[in-house]
């Protein structure tokens, strides 16, 4: 894949809370989702799709990060001082999702789907 997980910061304040990704070849953000699933007591992790986020569609460059903080906002773009640039995306959720010890968390590269209404 073309983007990595680097770290999550849950355990925090809801408007604090995010995942951090890094870019590690140029791609189109739309071709990912991130979705959070449960664990069972004895690891076994359930299926149950809790929260899926489907990136709209941005190009980012090798180097990039990208941040999904789970909590309300305006998704932006900043410059840091070293230059590195962040897209930053907001779940626009009311709580927060990244439970240590009770789920996982997915990057999915997803190239193409189907979508109808119901």
């Amino acid at each position: 894949m073309k983007l990595q997980i680097n770290s999550i910061l849950g355990h925090t304040p809801p408007n604090e809370e995010y995942l951090l990704i890094d870019v590690l070849e140029k791609t189109n953000l739309n071709e990912y989702m991130v979705m959070n699933t449960l664990r069972t007591d004895d690891g076994i992790n359930l299926i149950r799709n809790r929260h899926i986020y489907l990136f709209p569609s941005k190009k980012v460059q090798k180097g990039d990060l990208v941040v999904l903080f789970s909590t309300k906002g305006n998704d932006n773009e900043q410059i840091d001082v070293f230059q590195n640039k962040w897209h930053i995306f907001y779940w626009n959720l009311s709580r927060r999702i990244w439970r240590k010890h009770i789920g996982n968390v997915y990057l999915v590269h997803v190239k193409s789907w189907e979508s109808k209404m119901l």
